[in-house]
């Protein structure tokens, strides 16, 4: 399947399947290694854009939800360091007035105990969605009237 690289592991705790030092990656996310720095203010510029948008009638609230890849979302962890990617959610995040879900820090976190990615699979959990919506609501809420 060219779709999926495999890459290893240094650790079991991540996934309760046979294969727990297996990680499953996306070939098209090691394309991020070409990004610059004007391709991330890009991102943060047209993404504050969308945001204005949506939120200029006043009404509306907006949120940024980018789900956290594989290749640097466990790069602490990787047999191969070169295979770890840009985190574009802390990318995106140095600017300060986007509403952003830091949906790496919840995967950050919820990596302490296995699951949060379907085991021998490339998407997330039922956990995994669960701590990514209850994220969004309060992210949600808190967000100024």
């Amino acid at each position: 399947n060219t779709q999926v690289i495999k890459t290893n592991l240094t650790t079991d705790k991540h996934f309760s399947s046979a294969s727990n030092r297996e990680l499953l990656v996306y070939f098209d996310e090691y394309t991020k290694k070409d990004l610059t720095e004007t391709d991330f203010q890009n991102m943060r510029t047209g993404l504050k854009t969308f945001q204005n948008l949506v939120e200029s009638n006043g009404v509306t609230k907006f949120a940024v939800v980018i789900a956290p890849d594989k290749s640097s979302l466990y790069a602490p962890w990787l047999v191969e360091a070169e295979m770890a990617t840009v985190n574009l959610i802390a990318e995106a995040a140095k600017d300060p007035d986007l509403s952003l879900l830091r949906t790496d820090l919840i995967f950050a976190e919820a990596l302490e105990s296995p699951d949060a990615y379907l085991p021998s699979d490339s998407h997330w959990s039922s956990r995994g969605h669960r701590l990514v919506a209850e994220g969004l609501l309060k992210l949600l809420q808190a967000a100024p009237e």
